[in-house]
């Protein structure tokens, strides 16, 4: 599912909420047992799984070392490939690189971090 697909759904699924689910009579009740049957239910539930069908959506976690980093460029990957690889956002990663830029130029160079 592409960005705009997905905040499509993201929008739906909030105006199905607020145009119907706020102002139900059963809000306050048990969901299960009084919206199971609710076709606006039907349709969150339906919302809901195609955002569940997604593949795993990249933190703001970047779990590298700034060597591990080098050896990806090293073997020629690009930044969109190592945000995969790693399974962080494209800002992620930036700011990770930025954060790290003295020790990526050493190991780049070919000096050992601590030097």
């Amino acid at each position: 599912m592409e960005k705009e697909e997905r905040k499509k759904v993201i929008k739906e699924i909030g105006d199905l909420i607020e145009l119907h689910c706020r102002g139900c009579p059963n809000n306050t009740k048990n969901p299960v047992v009084y919206c199971e049957n609710c076709q606006v239910y039907a349709q969150l539930r339906a919302l809901g799984s195609r955002m569940l069908d997604e593949p795993f959506k990249p933190t703001r976690r970047v779990k590298m070392d700034p060597a591990e980093f080098v050896q990806y460029k090293r073997d020629g990957l690009t930044l969109a490939e190592i945000t995969k690889r790693v399974g962080c956002s494209r800002s992620a990663l930036y700011d990770w690189r930025k954060k790290h830029a003295r020790e990526i130029k050493r190991l780049e160079a070919g000096e050992e971090i601590g030097k």
